[in-house]
């Protein structure tokens, strides 16, 4: 499955949005020997099988699979350092639970399809009235 995804990220990479259905042909003048260390055929990348490598990720996690990679990446590349970044999107002051109390009762009476934003300049008082 891990030449099914650099298969799609050379395909991205070469700025062309190329559909499923098409990567047989997209790969059949690339050197696949070279890119994936063994000959391959360029009908390995068919449509049915990027379509279960991409059903297999969505059913792993997206999210999970990017940040287990990108951490691997981090650790063995030294990129991590020794910084630490706060990047939390809400800082509370005063009495918490109050406010942790009032913004569960606004999350309640919204519809569960509505997004609710903070202020990107961070809340420093609610009104508990």
């Amino acid at each position: 499955m891990g030449e099914r995804v650099a298969a799609m990220i050379f395909n991205g990479l070469g700025f062309v949005n190329t559909r499923l259905y098409m990567f047989p042909e997209f790969f059949r003048n690339k050197p696949l020997d070279r890119l994936f260390g063994r000959p391959i055929e360029p009908e390995y990348f068919n449509d049915d099988a990027l379509g279960r490598c991409l059903d297999a990720i969505y059913d792993y996690g997206v999210t999970k699979l990017f940040t287990e990679i990108a951490l691997t990446i981090g650790i063995k590349k030294n990129l991590l350092g020794k910084s630490v970044f706060d990047t939390t999107p809400l800082q509370l002051w005063g009495n918490t639970q109050k406010i942790i109390l009032k913004i569960a009762q606004i999350m309640i009476n919204l519809s569960k399809k509505t997004l609710f934003q903070f202020p990107s300049k961070g809340l420093n008082h609610i009104d508990m009235i």
